[in-house]
């Protein structure tokens, strides 16, 4: 009946009334249905050029921040007919800005082709990897070199997607679907593959590979973070589990650091993002929970207040900005939603929390179990914690917890190897707030 606390993650939140009321704002635009992808000219200046991706092939601009936007597919989205590039989901945008031919705006649809077009512009050309005509599973633009991540390894581009380079090399066989550069270009840059046979990593631009870990699979995103201490940090996303990862030593170990976030919220996990030293994650469920880290996921904290009950599937930071692009209902005008970077670190270090978390005693994982269980719980404010083990008699098996815990999401691990099969209840009281979960013990 021993219990093992593995992680307490007590964050105490800051925000007033109106910061909750204004956290998420609907931008009013730009259509009905689903906004999947987003991208931003990092060369605006002011109000952010801001671009997203929908479904049925639609693209939009909007010059300020969100505030209005402009159809610039090439079709007409409240006609009864689309004349647009695609009319495929666009999955992906990202920009190029050049200093001889101006901005340029990619758009990957769900068939995985990849067109380009001038930013704001709406005439698109499909782009082509050679004469197999090879779908792309990711791209990453790093200044004007373009490397497309597909089936059969990397290819890159000097020419802005025109021509494409298929090097022969140690990922050739695998399927490339998340790529992420650090550094600058060229020999002080270093540029890493997820790949169906490990983490891979290029010092020459993606001529040749070395392998970093064969064991890191399943990743669908990789994200780079400069730490305080100067020191580099990768973060990858497992779509198949949730888990988040992070790697201080260049992607050789890996570690999970959203263990404290209950797993069926991980399963829903499809996007990952990262401004400054903070570092965003959200669900694809209809009922998103989007949490935030300050600290390399010791503590998660809450973040999804004011966004609507749909799904959301891209995170963006911009110089403002946090950018979410959600679905929307068919009568609605509200896919992309923002909310000032600023709410992300002003919202620690109160004694109060006004409302980011619930109480909640969440269902203990595994259940049935053998004989150690997780129990996680939510705090809505700092309070005396009391968390009980009954059996179906209604008798006290096991206190868990009987102290001041801080607001916040907290887990523990309970182990029942001294008890016998059977039907048990948890319990968990602050106050006159009560909440029971029945756990099966099935040795």
């Amino acid at each position: 009946m021993k219990s093992l606390r593995v992680l307490l993650s007590g964050l105490a939140l800051v925000c007033g009334p109106s910061a909750i009321q204004g956290q998420w704002i609907a931008t009013h635009g730009p259509l009905e249905g689903k906004a999947l992808s987003l991208a931003i000219d990092t060369t605006a200046v002011g109000l952010e050029n801001l671009f997203v991706g929908t479904w049925q092939g639609y693209v939009f601009q909007s010059t300020n921040s969100g505030d209005s936007w402009h159809e610039i597919d090439g079709g007409d989205w409240k006609g009864y007919r689309d004349t647009g590039f695609t009319t495929l989901n666009i999955n992906l945008l990202a920009t190029c800005q050049t200093a001889s031919s101006g901005n340029f705006l990619f758009a990957l649809d769900a068939r995985r082709n990849l067109f380009r077009s001038i930013e704001g512009d709406t005439n698109w050309k499909p782009l082509q990897i050679d004469q197999t005509q090879r779908g792309f599973n990711t791209i990453l633009v790093k200044d004007t070199i373009i490397f497309g991540g597909t089936d059969s390894g990397v290819v890159v581009s000097t020419d802005i997607g025109a021509h494409w380079h298929s090097p022969q090399n140690e990922i050739s066989s695998f399927k490339v679907n998340a790529l992420l550069f650090t550094g600058r270009a060229g020999d002080s840059g270093s540029l890493y593959a997820g790949t169906s046979g490990g983490v891979y990593r290029s010092k020459n631009m993606g001529s040749t590979w070395d392998l970093l870990n064969s064991e890191a699979l399943g990743f669908s995103c990789l994200r780079g973070m400069q730490e305080p201490s100067g020191q580099l940090a990768l973060y990858a996303l497992r779509s198949t589990t949730g888990d988040i990862l992070c790697s201080s030593d260049g992607g050789t170990s890996w570690s999970t650091v959203n263990d404290s976030i209950d797993r069926v919220t991980r399963l829903a996990f499809e996007v990952l993002a990262i401004h400054d030293t903070i570092l965003y994650a959200t669900s694809s469920t209809s009922y998103p929970r989007l949490f935030f880290t300050l600290d390399r996921g010791k503590h998660w904290v809450r973040g999804d207040i004011g966004l609507p009950s749909y799904p959301v599937h891209s995170l963006l930071p911009g110089a403002k900005y946090l950018y979410a692009a959600t679905e929307s209902a068919i009568s609605e005008y509200n896919s992309v939603w923002r909310r000032p970077l600023s709410d992300m670190t002003s919202a620690i270090g109160s004694n109060h929390n006004q409302g980011l978390f619930r109480f909640n005693l969440g269902q203990n994982y595994p259940n049935p179990f053998n004989p150690t269980t997780s129990i996680q719980y939510e705090l809505p404010y700092n309070a005396h914690v009391v968390l009980k083990v009954y059996n179906i008699l209604a008798q006290e098996v096991a206190m868990l917890v009987d102290e001041r815990e801080l607001a916040g999401v907290h887990r523990l691990i309970w182990d029942a190897s001294g008890l016998p099969s059977g039907v048990y209840f948890s319990r968990l009281s602050i106050g006159d707030n009560v909440q029971t979960r029945n756990m099966i013990l099935l040795k």
